[in-house]
């Protein structure tokens, strides 16, 4: 192994180990937390989850990408619920789910008649990124057009997160496919823009698992 790809590679493992910081807090407070917040947890353990199994075929020499699936369709389920809990609007539960559904059945099409089963799911990645874009920044503007009421500080929080999560990541996904094949250099550039945008989406979670309730007062 040359220097640079040790370099790249304890690189993308320093921005992945934030994600275990908000998993320790919500694994503490679990009793404590509401049904959204029990579906964000879930969410980033299914992200780890991947990422170490996908680390262990690597090192066996095993091609790995078909895990990728797996993990889509988790953060797909998770983040659904999640923004699902946070809706009392019935035509954006059906959004949410004619979203989910469309997602959903995409992964197994992509798998067979797109990209192929143990290829870098591309098309579904993209599209599950901007379909947490699109409603965290939904439920984000929602709740700064109520600043003169309660909210919940966490869910305020944990919106941010995916917001930052999802927008910062849907660019290197769509050229994921055609970089690792073409361009390895921005592949990796990409992947650590993407990881460092991940481990800003990390820390608010954290935050928002240690956060209660407070009150913003017009400015």
């Amino acid at each position: 192994m040359n220097n640079y790809k040790l370099i790249i590679i304890l690189i993308d493992y320093f921005f992945i180990s934030f994600i275990f910081v908000p998993i320790a807090i919500g694994i503490l407070s679990k009793k404590q937390l509401s049904k959204p917040e029990s579906y964000l947890l879930y969410f980033l353990i299914s992200i780890i989850s991947i990422e170490i199994i996908s680390e262990i075929f690597r090192y066996n020499n095993t091609r790995n990408h078909f895990l990728y699936y797996f993990q889509t369709l988790l953060i797909l389920i998770f983040t659904y619920l999640f923004f699902r809990e946070n809706s009392q609007n019935n035509k954006v539960k059906k959004a949410l789910f004619y979203c989910f559904w469309s997602i959903a059945l995409l992964l197994p099409v992509e798998a067979i008649f797109i990209s192929g089963f143990n290829q870098l799911n591309s098309v579904t990645k993209t599209l599950l990124l901007i379909f947490i874009s699109f409603f965290s920044v939904f439920f984000l503007r929602k709740e700064l057009a109520n600043y003169n009421k309660e909210i919940k500080k966490q869910l305020f929080f944990f919106n941010i997160g995916l917001a930052v999560f999802g927008l910062i990541s849907i660019i290197p996904s769509i050229f994921d496919k055609l970089f690792i094949e073409s361009a390895v250099n921005l592949f990796y550039f990409f992947e650590t823009l993407s990881l460092i945008g991940n481990a800003v989406a990390y820390v608010f979670f954290a935050i928002g698992f240690r956060s209660r309730k407070m009150k913003l007062s017009p400015s």
